[in-house]
């Protein structure tokens, strides 16, 4: 992003955002200088009750129910951890990926809502859960949304506007001290698997199938540009729902002969990510897994999601190796922090301009080798 302009198709490197003034989206001031080494002006007395009382951070709604919201809220978790020494637990239905979490949890299966607390008798409780900003004790009428945050540092702003750093700075700032991560602070998931040189992995699948999929073709399309590019046959495996198995599998013929992954948990998603070069998928739940993948020699895979109708920079991890590759309403959204559903629009209004299907897979191709260093080499960054 290099100002306020939408283009055709944009393909946007992950990591930290640090721009100019005059480029910087729409946002709340941070309060304090942070990337000069600021922090908020002292401890709060919610600090002392969560250090004493211990915390219960409960998800609701979408973070309930959706794998993405769940993940980019546990960076709430990760805040509370880092206020003392307390023993965790999870309780919830995703007992099997939280096993691999980096948190340091318990993990108790339960079939009602989800949450990550401390092993305290009377806790204090942060709900996470629609309007998508937590609800920490003493507020009263939060905004419609967690804030992007602008931290202005002279000439320049650094750009907190992933949703799991939102969350971070929230936490921060209610505790009234500052915590760890300067930048996608979402926790990890472990995996045993090692990188296998050329297996890149789609994600097909999507919450939204009518407005959130690439198509199967399209994928297959993206395969066949990185392969010509790259000299080389991949491996390709893609993840997709029970009842589009066939689909994928015509969709791929004449370009390679798939691993077609029906219905898998997130848990040996882990796996899958792990042992992969390159994911691009939808945006959706799993694609941000993917990019929250640490195989067993640290790393993950490069992740590239796709983006029509939701914030690129908002529902991203964060991560340096999540990077995007956005529709024109998905950077008006970034620009103006807009959400379709929280500010209702109708997003058909801007008609191609909203579906990935402006996106060309030799475009997505081009900026995947790019990442890889022009080829699949075996190799991490």
């Amino acid at each position: 992003m290099t100002g306020w302009q939408v283009v055709p198709v944009l393909c946007s490197r992950g990591g930290p955002v640090r721009l100019p003034r005059e480029a910087a989206p729409l946002g709340r001031r941070l309060p304090y200088r942070r990337a000069r080494g600021e922090g908020p002006p002292g401890p709060t007395p919610l600090l002392d009750q969560v250090r004493t009382a211990g915390w219960s951070l409960e998800f609701s709604g979408w973070q309930q129910d959706y794998l993405g919201d769940f993940l980019l809220g546990l960076a709430a978790a990760q805040a509370l951890a880092e206020t003392g020494d307390h023993d965790l637990v999870y309780r919830g239905r995703r007992s099997g990926l939280m096993r691999r979490c980096s948190l340091p949890v318990d993990v108790v299966h339960h079939d009602g809502p989800a949450s990550v607390s401390t092993r305290t008798g009377d806790p204090v409780r942060v709900i996470a859960g629609p309007p998508l900003r937590l609800r920490l004790p003493g507020e009263s009428g939060p905004p419609p949304h967690a804030p992007l945050w602008l931290d202005h540092d002279d000439q320049d702003v650094v750009v907190h506007s992933a949703l799991p750093m939102r969350y971070y700075l929230q936490v921060e700032q209610a505790l009234g001290v500052r915590l760890r991560h300067d930048h996608a602070p979402a926790p990890t998931f472990s995996a045993a698997a090692t990188v296998r040189p050329r297996h890149v992995v789609f994600v097909a699948t999507t919450s939204s199938h009518d407005v959130k999929q690439y198509g199967y073709r399209g994928f297959a399309a993206i395969g066949a540009a990185i392969a010509e590019r790259a000299g080389t046959d991949l491996e390709i495996t893609v993840i997709v729902d029970r009842r589009y198995v066939a689909e994928a599998r015509a969709a791929f013929a004449g370009v390679a002969e798939p691993v077609v992954l029906a219905g898998i948990d997130a848990a040996d998603c882990v796996e899958v990510f792990a042992g992969a070069e390159l994911v691009i998928g939808n945006d959706t739940g799993l694609t941000h897994l993917a990019a929250l993948t640490a195989g067993a020699d640290g790393g993950g895979p490069e992740v590239i999601g796709l983006y029509a109708r939701h914030s690129y920079r908002k529902w991203t991890t964060g991560a340096a190796r999540h990077h995007a590759v956005s529709a024109p309403l998905a950077q008006m959204l970034a620009l103006a922090d807009g959400d379709l559903w929280l500010d209702d629009v109708d997003g058909d209004l801007w008609g191609t301009n909203a579906t990935l299907g402006v996106l060309p897979p030799d475009v997505i191709a081009e900026f995947a080798c790019l990442l890889k260093g022009e080829r699949c080499s075996g190799t991490r960054r």
